[in-house]
């Protein structure tokens, strides 16, 4: 299930509030602040999609999410894949880096991102295939280097946080869906 875009607006306050009463819900928002009516009216419905929950004190209610951010972005990142990339985790990776404007830099910095989890899941005993798929991004991106200049920091963190730090287990996945 999907949030709107307010409802994830109020969930990120959320999850960097970790727990929260209605009215530090109200203050973590800016100027001009939505209605309370609007706030409790967005908590039910995420409530009733099972990605906020609460504590009852007294009269008051504690809330707190269900839902690891990294979970929530996590399924959205394997859907793009899934929906615009058949699926294809090396036709995402080729596509990013061709179409986003990276430099040199932050080029190599992904591609340390890349070979970090790597080593991270050997550790765990991850199939060799897995490693293949990591090992294939980083050919693709060393292939680009040079090509990328001016690219947003933010969309290194994004695919370094997102997609390659939290997806082990989609690569792992897609590989015994394709191959058996």
């Amino acid at each position: 299930m999907k949030l709107s875009k307010t409802e994830e607006q109020l969930m990120e306050h959320l999850w960097n509030l970790e727990k929260a009463f209605m009215k530090d819900l109200l203050e973590a928002y800016p100027e001009p602040k939505p209605a309370h009516t609007t706030i409790a009216t967005l908590l039910k419905r995420m409530i009733d999609k099972g990605f906020v929950n609460y504590t009852l004190y007294g009269k008051s209610r504690e809330y707190y999410p269900l839902v690891k951010k990294s979970d929530y972005f996590s399924k959205h990142v394997n859907s793009l894949i899934e929906k615009f990339f058949n699926n294809s985790a090396p036709q995402f990776a080729s596509f990013f880096t061709s179409k986003i404007k990276f430099s040199t830099s932050e080029l190599e910095d992904l591609k340390e991102m890349i070979e970090e989890q790597i080593k991270k899941q050997k550790n765990h005993d991850l199939p060799i295939e897995v490693h293949f798929v990591f090992r294939l991004i980083i050919s693709i991106l060393s292939h680009r280097f040079g090509k990328r200049k001016n690219a947003s920091l933010q969309s290194i963190l994004f695919i370094g946080k997102y997609f390659f730090l939290f997806n082990h287990s989609f690569l792992y996945h897609l590989y015994r869906s394709k191959f058996g």
